[in-house]
């Protein structure tokens, strides 16, 4: 992951696309490591903000990021859960921004970022306007409802890939073989078929 860190953060800003698995938790550690909390005062923007769009994400980027980065002050905020504020990492849903003084954020990272583009989320990201931005995810682009445009507003262009194949050539995935099964229909029919719960 150290090119994609890399490109990333000499970037500024923008999205991340990587398969699921392949690491997309220690390139976000990569970022906050890249701003110290002493400098991010100084510039009196003290908070990172790792946002993501449900509680089972939050979770566990809190889990992992507590584990990766040991010697920093983590918090996680997000509904069904006592909250834990902090001044350096926060890790929170993307519904809950609004409980966040946005004026105060540094780096905004984004997981899951195609999910970010919903208009009440789109505003609260907006509102982070000191912060460098990143967005993370498998698949940032290709919205069913074109709000694709949204989402490069907010958070810049895709400005690292790497693909499902490069990341089995990594050694971080493992390769998927998909077998299709021809079936026949379902004798009650298909109609009656989709319509069960």
């Amino acid at each position: 992951q150290l090119e994609c860190a890399y490109v990333a953060l000499k970037s500024g800003g923008g999205m991340v696309a990587c398969p699921t698995g392949w690491g997309k938790t220690h390139i976000m550690a990569a970022f906050c490591r890249a701003y110290s909390h002493a400098e991010l005062c100084l510039r009196n923007t003290p908070t990172i903000v790792i946002a993501a769009p449900d509680k089972e994400i939050v979770r566990k980027n809190y889990i992992d990021i507590c584990e990766i980065m040991p010697d920093r002050e983590v918090g996680i905020v997000m509904s069904g859960q006592k909250k834990v504020w902090a001044t350096d990492i926060q890790l929170i849903t993307l519904d809950s921004l609004h409980l966040m003084d946005m004026e105060d954020v540094g780096v905004l990272i984004t997981d899951e970022v195609h999910n970010a583009a919903s208009e009440t989320r789109a505003e609260s990201l907006a509102k982070a306007t000191k912060a460098a931005k990143w967005g993370m995810s498998a698949t940032p682009t290709g919205r069913f409802d074109g709000r694709d445009l949204v989402t490069e507003g907010l958070f810049g262009p895709v400005v690292y890939t790497r693909t499902y194949k490069e990341g089995v050539d990594d050694g971080a995935l493992v390769p998927i073989r998909v077998l299709w099964v021809k079936l026949p229909e379902p004798s009650r029919g298909l109609d009656r078929y989709l319509s069960y719960k």
